[in-house]
């Protein structure tokens, strides 16, 4: 896999990274969070005789290391990876290799890119504890580094490569190398070990749709086939009913114009499996007063009128991609609302409304334009995958 661009300095900065990578740090495994730059007030970790392998789905792992640290046991697990299968989700897309987030969202939208996200072969997020001599051990923390042959220059991880060099891993294939690290109080004899590992539960996009309030639209789960249907009760356009929002932001303005849809599901969402509805438009970004078009400095946010930094991170409106909020069950709360912002501007908004129990709300991006039209991505949740237990054998 190549990528191919060059730029002044390249052959210089070859010669340099060839140089780091031959020059392979000292092995010292701690339950810190890094590969080569241990904490060295902490002893190094005794090498433990354990190996084993599990798959999840169609990626097969194998344990490389087992590592008996001061702080905790630390796993280093390795899964072999497909260029070729990435190359062509990458041409498929038209995405670079270092792909900034927030371009993708402007330029796909969040139904969009959901749909990529979903199909990068790379992505697999799962659980992980350990037994140590039959006592459970949650993972606090893990690091990983993925290597592709072929990739050079600012995109290279020299770290991947000093990981092949030490765990003798053929550097014509893929890996991803990650290390989990299980705490403890202290430091303990090793009898047996194993490794329960249980992949995490994700977002799928179904078929986008476009509704009028009285329709109905027929949703299906893209994994089990399961049938739900919405019915639209209201598809009104609204506007945030505020003069000046955001007077610290000087000269930025900021789209207000949204459409709201009230409807219910039948059968209902129950909490096992939450169907959610994304505007499959990104919002219009802040522009400037004066018509210039730099983009928006930071994250913010604010909650009823009330300043929040780094607000993209809070809770389940705060994603970066776009409106996710939906309402489901609203009950008995009473009105707020909510503007959720990222990099970009504001993302996300919220309206809390006492209604109907079983009857919710979706909300499309922000424009500065009247929303007449919005095609909506429905939002299943991956069946929930079971946990598999791996007994790692003794080497000696």
């Amino acid at each position: 896999m190549e990528d191919g661009r060059k730029y002044p300095g390249w052959e210089a900065d070859q010669e340099f990274l060839r140089k780091q990578r031959e020059n392979v740090p000292e092995w010292y495994v701690t339950a810190g969070g890094s590969f080569f730059t241990p904490n060295r007030r902490e002893h190094p970790g005794i090498p433990l005789p354990f190996a084993g392998d599990f798959s999840i789905g169609e990626n097969r792992f194998r344990v490389l290391g087992v590592y008996s640290c001061g702080k905790g046991l630390a796993v280093d697990l390795c899964r072999e990876l497909d260029p070729k299968a990435f190359q062509a989700y990458l041409e498929k897309w038209g995405l670079p290799l270092d792909a900034d987030y927030r371009d993708l969202e402007t330029r796909f939208g969040p139904g969009a890119l959901l749909q990529i996200e979903v199909e990068n072969p790379f992505r697999l997020e799962f659980e992980i504890s350990a037994s140590v001599n039959g006592k459970e051990s949650p993972g606090s923390e893990s690091i990983s580094r993925v290597y592709l042959p072929g990739i050079e220059g600012p995109w290279e991880d020299v770290e991947a490569h000093w990981l092949l060099s030490h765990y003798g891993l053929e550097k014509s294939k893929g890996w991803e190398i990650a290390r989990y690290v299980f705490p403890w109080s202290r430091r303990r004899e090793v009898e047996t070990l194993s490794l329960t590992v249980k992949e995490a539960g994700k977002e799928l996009p179904g078929t986008p749709f476009q509704v009028r309030a009285g329709e109905r639209v027929a949703l299906r789960h893209p994994v089990t086939g399961r049938m739900v249907t919405l019915t639209a009760l209201e598809v009104k356009e609204k506007t945030l009913d505020m003069e000046a929002p955001f007077p610290e932001l000087g000269n930025w303005e900021f789209p207000q114009c949204f459409q709201r849809l009230v409807y219910t599901l039948d059968p209902e969402s129950g909490e096992e499996e939450t169907i959610t509805l994304r505007d499959a438009a990104p919002m219009d970004r802040p522009r400037t007063r004066d018509g210039g078009a730099a983009r928006f400095p930071g994250a913010w946010g604010y909650i009823d009128g009330e300043p929040v930094p780094e607000a993209s991170s809070i809770g389940v409106l705060g994603e970066a991609d776009g409106p996710t909020a939906t309402v489901a069950g609203a009950g008995p709360e009473a009105v707020s609302i909510c503007i959720i912002g990222g990099a970009d501007g504001p993302t996300a908004v919220f309206l809390a409304e006492k209604r109907e129990p079983q009857t919710c709300a979706a909300y499309s991006s922000l424009r500065f334009q009247p929303v007449e039209s919005v095609t909506w991505v429905p939002v299943f949740p991956h069946p929930e995958a079971e946990a598999l237990t791996v007994e790692l054998e003794r080497t000696e």
